[in-house]
């Protein structure tokens, strides 16, 4: 039912406020200290430091993120990446608060609201990219406050929410400047227009477009020279997904693992309790949830026929979604059933500590059994079952000490090959603390043209070339490499040498 502006306590920010302070909290207490690996330590370096161009393109610039992390960059505590990751602490509790406000405004249903935002916040992989340095709390932000205001729109009849319709595609179009999926919200948002058509008229659909338009129009001056450069349509709009030429991708395995996926972060009633949110939604036609339904169901289909093995970056935007239903969910069975009512202090309990519980045995299960749960490929001092499956990452300096170890481990004036997870952690002690300026570190990738071994043969009688590890192998050609080469370890990098003889390729290797 459709409902008035004078609803009781529709507007109300208390309960938003609070999920925000308690995700904000959570966040900042379990913060990595420093850098992390790959991306987080590019977008650390970037953000103080205009050096590097190496992965800056029309769709990778993220000035809008850039900038306003900049501010972050003011606050007097850490280091520049502690900062940096701060930036995806409290983007991630926005995030939370504006699940927490979308249910609120659905349902007038406080309870429900809060367990939903709570439901995110300890949500596995939204809780681990809330405390590196990521782009993708602050796209969520922006996504769900998109459709925080059509679903406002939608929600009430009152004279003022026009203005959050016309708020909806004014943040989508920054959205659209910070990450192409501004086009999903798009998408998303037009339907609920349309459906709710009778509220507007076409000359405020045009002002609305006008508004998205104008706000996101250098995306399309970068679409249009794009274009005239020969580039398809899909690569212009920053539709091509990344490819990782080393993992063969299987849609249908990989919808089924997003299940496994969904089931890790809310696994308990959480996740129960979401799924009766979906249904009930749809059953009594809550419009609302369309574009949040899109929203997620496109990100689910992108993570289906990504070539990138873990989807971490990927369904993180799922996952506010997801949220949102849980409290919907919450708000049908708490209405239908007394139990519920009766019993919210346990269920409380259960959506805020079950999945918790559930990484920390996760790790402990796969420590005791020595089964391999993660399946990510092996980096230096990083010990993969804490890093991917607990999310807190307070204590965790080893990113930083492998990047010093690494170079000081390098003789004066060496060559450093490493791939990209560790390249940029080495970059921002190079660049961003000067150590050992004297290394020149060289990203792997750029050698695939010409093949690493014809590099090395190139370079190796004037330097002497190392590279930052032997995991996985086929990231460096080592199946080339050591046809012609030993590999000699010093300290945690390995030393590329001339072969003394046919039988050993490696030495000294653990």
């Amino acid at each position: 039912m459709r409902r008035s502006i004078n609803s009781t306590s529709y507007n109300s920010l208390i309960t938003p406020s609070i999920t925000f302070l308690v995700g904000l909290i959570i966040y900042t207490l379990t913060l990595a200290p420093t850098i992390s690996w790959g991306d987080s330590a590019d977008l650390a370096l970037r953000m103080v430091s205009t050096q590097d161009t190496t992965f800056i393109g029309s769709h990778r610039e993220y000035k809008l993120f850039l900038s306003i992390g900049q501010f972050f960059q003011a606050i007097p505590f850490g280091d520049v990446g502690a900062r940096a990751n701060f930036v995806s602490a409290f983007f991630g509790a926005v995030t939370v608060a504006l699940v927490t406000w979308i249910v609120q405004v659905i349902t007038l249903n406080r309870t429900a609201s809060v367990l939903a935002g709570i439901s995110l916040i300890v949500s596995h992989s939204f809780w681990l990219l809330s405390v590196i340095a990521e782009v993708y709390t602050f796209s969520t932000t922006l996504a769900f406050a998109t459709l925080g205001s059509i679903v406002y729109w939608s929600r009430y009849n009152a004279h003022h929410s026009k203005y959050f319709l016309l708020l909806s595609y004014g943040l989508a179009g920054f959205s659209l400047l910070h990450l192409p999926t501004g086009l999903i919200l798009l998408v998303a948002i037009v339907s609920l227009t349309f459906i709710r058509w009778r509220q507007t008229n076409l000359a405020n659909f045009a002002i609305c477009l006008a508004i998205f338009f104008l706000v996101s129009h250098t995306y399309w001056n970068n679409v249009f020279l794009e274009l005239l450069s020969g580039q398809s349509i899909f690569k212009a709009l920053g539709l091509v997904m990344t490819q990782n030429s080393f993992y063969e991708v299987s849609p249908l395995r990989e919808f089924f693992k997003f299940f496994a996926y969904l089931a890790y972060n809310y696994f308990g009633l959480s996740i129960l309790i979401g799924s009766v949110g979906v249904v009930a939604s749809i059953w009594f036609r809550v419009f609302e949830a369309l574009p949040i339904i899109i929203w997620g169901g496109t990100f689910i289909y992108a993570g289906s026929i990504s070539s990138i093995p873990d989807k971490f970056n990927v369904y993180i935007h799922v996952y506010p979604a997801f949220s949102v239903f849980v409290g919907l969910g919450i708000a049908y069975l708490t209405h239908l059933y007394p139990f519920f009512r009766r019993n919210i202090i346990l269920l409380f309990l259960a959506i805020a500590l079950i999945p918790p519980i559930t990484y920390f045995s996760a790790v402990k299960f796969s420590e005791i059994t020595k089964i391999d749960i993660v399946g990510a490929r092996v980096a230096p001092l990083r010990d993969n079952n804490w890093y991917f499956l607990w999310p807190p990452k307070n204590g965790d300096y080893s990113p930083r000490l492998f990047a010093e170890t690494a170079l000081s481990n390098v003789s004066k004036d060496g060559i450093l090959i490493a791939d990209y997870t560790l390249w940029r952690p080495l970059l921002f002690i190079q660049t961003i603390d000067k150590y050992r300026t004297d290394v020149r570190l060289i990203f792997v990738e750029r050698l695939f043209s010409e093949g690493v071994v014809n590099w090395i043969d190139r370079n190796i009688d004037d330097n002497q070339i190392f590279i930052a590890a032997i995991e996985p192998p086929a990231y460096y050609q080592l199946d080339e490499v050591i046809k012609k080469y030993q590999l000699e370890q010093k300290g945690i990098i390995y030393q590329i040498i001339p072969k003394l003889n046919s039988s050993s390729s490696l030495s000294n290797h653990p």
